[in-house]
């Protein structure tokens, strides 16, 4: 599995990425492939 972790000093930006990634890997069938998720500085 490819663990993808993005950072972001304010948090919206990581945020709203990761929630659009998230659908397009749950869109794609890829889910036991790929984890993301968003840690705020």
């Amino acid at each position: 599995m490819l663990r993808i972790l993005l950072c972001c000093g304010g948090g919206f930006s990581s945020s709203a990425i990761t929630v659009r990634m998230q659908n397009e890997i749950k869109e794609r069938g890829l889910e036991d492939q790929y984890s993301i998720d968003f840690f705020i500085l």
